[in-house]
């Protein structure tokens, strides 16, 4: 049954950690952020999101879409992705499995998860959903087979030009 009290919370924190990275970016750009007041803020706001996600994921599993609707579990993913967690970010990726295997969110949402964390441990992603800082895609593993692996869980192909740069061919 949907949770339209937890759903519009996560929409709330998505829209808070939204705003505050908007903030940022529009000071800072894509650079290396400085200590500024709005990075500052992103960060606090990220760390309060960090918390509640806990929480959440905690009491309820992954919130998926029966729980809290597609917009409510696209704010969790997003959520997810922004943490500075990777504790946490690792075990939502593998709530989200399961969550996949009941029916309860699309398998997109496990590849951007999976992409991050592992962009975060240092490996090369699967997917290709990460970019650096410079707007160009992370290192792929296996990048020949990258649209593949992309279609079997519902992502649009990359241009081949984008991920073939990536790995020096």
């Amino acid at each position: 049954m949907l949770n339209e009290l937890l759903r519009h919370e996560l929409l709330d924190m998505q829209a808070r950690d939204s705003r505050a990275l908007n903030d940022a970016l529009t000071k800072h750009g894509f650079e290396i952020w400085p200590r500024s007041p709005e990075t500052d803020r992103h960060g606090h706001i990220v760390d309060d999101n960090t918390r509640r996600l806990a929480a959440i994921v905690s009491q309820n599993g992954w919130p998926g879409v029966p729980l809290v609707g597609d917009d409510g579990s696209i704010a969790a993913l997003t959520l997810a992705l922004h943490t500075d967690d990777l504790n946490l970010q690792s075990r939502c990726r593998e709530l989200v499995r399961l969550a996949i295997h009941q029916g309860h969110a699309p398998p997109r949402h496990m590849a951007f998860l999976e992409d991050r964390v592992r962009c975060r441990q240092g490996r090369p992603q699967v997917y290709g959903t990460q970019f650096d800082w410079s707007g160009s895609i992370a290192e792929i593993e296996d990048p020949d087979n990258v649209n593949m692996r992309r279609k079997s869980v519902g992502l649009e192909p990359l241009p081949v030009k984008s991920h073939v740069r990536m790995n020096g061919k």
